[in-house]
């Protein structure tokens, strides 16, 4: 039988690599993932939950920044990637991370793509082709953080 709608996001992909164990390590700090896949020759798709999300930031979400580092430590999880862009404020006070392509366990050695935004300011370990940090996420957050 059916079940109740579910607003979802769909991200189609031309790679096969995606922090799907660490998205889904992640908990409460990202979207459900309810697929990852192969959907046809070449290409891959993601589908997770859509988050509404508010225009001003709060004490609540300075605080949920906090917790979100410590569980991406604790959980030994690297993102890669943590520019505003690719951080949703919830309406309630949380904080959830998108676009976990780079992302993943950091025992398996996650590295970041070859090409990588030559524009934006990343820490100086954040190289193409080098390996993703958790200090290179602690960097991203703190200058967010200084922000707020």
């Amino acid at each position: 039988g059916a079940g109740s709608p579910l607003d979802v996001v769909v991200k189609l992909m031309t790679k096969s690599s995606y922090g799907q164990e660490a998205q889904e390590l992640a908990g409460r700090f990202a979207p459900k993932l309810h697929y990852y896949g192969h959907v046809d020759e070449g290409f891959f798709v993601a589908v997770m939950d859509f988050v509404p999300s508010g225009m001003s930031l709060s004490v609540a979400h300075e605080s949920a920044l906090q917790e979100l580092r410590q569980h991406l430590k604790l959980n030994n999880i690297v993102h890669g990637d943590l520019r505003p862009q690719n951080l949703v404020f919830g309406l309630d006070g949380s904080v959830m991370v998108l676009d976990w392509d780079w992302g993943g366990v950091r025992s398996k050695n996650p590295r970041y793509p070859l090409a990588i935004n030559p524009t934006w300011q990343w820490h100086g370990g954040a190289v193409g082709g080098g390996w993703i940090e958790h200090e290179h996420d602690c960097y991203e957050l703190d200058k967010l953080h200084a922000i707020i």
